[in-house]
């Protein structure tokens, strides 16, 4: 199973989820892409009888455009592949889910507000209370969210405060072979690189038997196309260079760079962001060693996971810590101590108020994750049911990221080999348009 995890209504990840699948269904004979969000079978393939595939092209442009449709629908309407796509929800549940989700749009602007007055006094008690050490933590987080600086130099802050604190982050594997990775990034000569590179192509045609060059030359093409990775290519460049009994010293920079991307393809995404808060919760735990820091920390993290909760963004680590610390997450029992605390350091809270509507229902937005969890078991049950009927031993499942490490595991459990991977993208997807799709697609949009 190639589990795609799907950013939905972004255009740029669902144009590259739809050129994905098409290079799976050229290079792999792919036929079954099985869907979250629908049952049954949803193929459009019935469109291709409406129009030339010109006019096909225009009108699903405009639809995924608008979020209307998803890559891999797009590729069903305008190719003339022979492909299936089947839905993997069980109908009930996924409409429990739906109808949960609709119950939260009608609270959670309200609720947004109310937790803000709560945000906006616990940052200004932060800038009293906190020590250095951790307002630079809080620094670097909300430099690297308004793209400031990037993910590696914020790691690198992390990394250093985590030596500075005393923390052992040696199991944290996949961050600290981010950290490595990005150290040796630094010592690499890229336009040496590409020298060195051309000079080994040159000298390998020169060596190469006829058949041998004609397969390097294949390999060059197929990378140039992106249907190889980096890695794939370079070191199918080395392993030739050895059997030619080439001098591979001659190559330094091109040596150290596909050691430098052998290791960065082998970190797995979501277990290094999951691995990095896990660093970053260990350090503001050190850090606020006062009782009243402690405390705001606490507060603090209970706000950015009510807020996630709020717009559906929570991920498997938030939801955790729920669970861990549900007993803290009803914020008017937080009042007393942060108008204490604002007294104390002369900040006028006499008027905050307790967010009551997130406070209310929270049980209603517990209950959407936990269907959510549900649906997971659904999915597999009906992937391999479906893998099964269908005689095929390879699939693509598509689920949005929330999935994926309960998806994971289900996976392994039930023997069944696995690979996850997203769509490249480096635009924000909208959540307004998100919702309103949610609402579109369930005829409740305005």
């Amino acid at each position: 199973v190639i589990h795609i995890q799907d950013i939905h209504t972004n255009y740029e990840a669902q144009k590259n989820l739809y050129r994905m699948l098409e290079a799976l269904v050229k290079d792999k004979g792919l036929s079954l892409i099985m869907v979250e969000g629908g049952w049954g079978n949803v193929n459009l393939s019935y469109l291709r009888a409406y129009a030339d595939k010109e006019r096909r092209h225009e009108v699903a442009e405009e639809y995924i455009k608008a979020g209307k449709i998803t890559g891999e629908e797009y590729l069903d309407i305008v190719s003339d592949y022979d492909i299936s796509l089947e839905g993997l929800e069980d109908e009930e549940l996924y409409m429990a889910n739906l109808d949960t989700f609709f119950e939260i749009e009608e609270f959670r602007e309200k609720a947004s507000k109310e937790l803000e007055r709560i945000v906006e006094l616990v940052e200004r008690l932060k800038s009293k209370i906190y020590p250095a050490q951790l307002m630079e933590l809080e620094k670097a987080g909300r430099e690297y969210e308004d793209e400031k600086i990037s993910l590696a130099d914020y790691y690198k802050h992390i990394n250093l405060l985590a030596k500075k604190t005393d923390q052992d982050i040696s199991a944290l594997t996949n961050f600290n072979q981010f950290i490595g990775v990005t150290e040796v990034e630094k010592e690499i000569d890229f336009p040496r690189v590409e020298k060195e590179r051309s000079k080994l192509i040159e000298t390998l045609s020169k060596k190469l038997s006829k058949q041998k060059l004609a397969a390097l030359v294949t390999k060059s093409l197929e990378f140039r196309l992106n249907k190889l990775t980096p890695a794939e290519y370079h070191s199918y460049l080395l392993e030739n260079a050895k059997e030619e009994q080439e001098d591979l010293k001659k190559y330094p920079n091109l040596n150290k760079y596909v050691g430098y991307i052998e290791s960065h393809e082998t970190i797995d995404t979501t277990g290094l962001f999951e691995e990095a808060e896990e660093a970053i919760l260990a350090i503001k735990a050190v850090l606020a060693k006062d009782a009243r820091a402690k405390r705001l920390n606490e507060i603090s993290s209970n706000l950015r996971v009510l807020d996630n909760f709020l717009n559906l963004k929570l991920i498997p680590n938030d939801f955790k810590y729920y669970k861990e610390h549900k007993n803290d997450f009803t914020t008017s029992g937080w009042i007393d101590f942060l108008k204490k605390l604002a007294k104390r350091h002369k900040i006028r809270a006499e008027s905050l108020k307790p967010a009551y509507t997130s406070d209310r229902n929270l049980a209603t937005l517990v209950r959407f994750y936990d269907i959510a969890n549900q649906r997971d078991d659904i999915f597999v049950q009906n992937a391999i049911k479906l893998m099964n009927e269908k005689k095929q031993d390879l699939a693509v499942l598509i689920a949005g990221g929330f999935h994926t490490p309960s998806l994971k595991q289900k996976l392994r459990e039930c023997g069944v080999s696995y690979i996850v991977v997203a769509p490249h993208t480096t635009e924000q997807t909208d959540p307004e348009q998100y919702r309103y799709i949610l609402k579109y697609k369930a005829g409740k949009a305005e």
